[in-house]
């Protein structure tokens, strides 16, 4: 099981930086650019360094924690497999977003006039 479940964390910053490079290749090309190379790469460096703290903490403290505070009532596989989205989630929450959102100016509002159309088979 910890194969697979380190196959599968890995593929996840795998995924960020084929997006990143294929952004780039975009980019390079030509095209008309749809997305932002840049914030695929700092969302792959970011799941890769949660991926590496999971990894440590699985292999290093997991049986630890497993023993001391659940004593045997849940599986250690399951405590594997929510060990990355905790992680995950505690990463987000510290660091927070990457920029701050904003709205500039609302737009205006439409002035469209509404011309009513006779309808089909209607008296005029």
């Amino acid at each position: 099981m910890r194969t697979a479940l380190y196959v599968i964390w890995f593929l996840i910053p795998s995924f960020f930086f084929l997006m990143a490079l294929w952004s780039q290749l975009e980019k390079l090309s030509g095209r008309q650019k749809k997305e932002n190379a840049e914030d695929f790469f700092k969302q792959g460096i970011f799941v890769l360094g949660c991926v590496l703290f999971a990894a440590l903490i699985e292999t290093y403290s997991l049986d630890f924690v497993t023993n001391a505070i659940f004593q045997g009532m849940v599986p250690k596989g399951v405590l594997q497999v929510l060990l990355l989205p905790l992680i995950l989630f505690i990463a987000a929450k510290l660091l927070g977003p990457s920029q701050e959102l904003r709205i500039g100016k609302a737009p205006r509002p439409s002035e469209r006039k509404v011309q009513s159309k006779p309808r089909k088979g209607a008296k005029s």
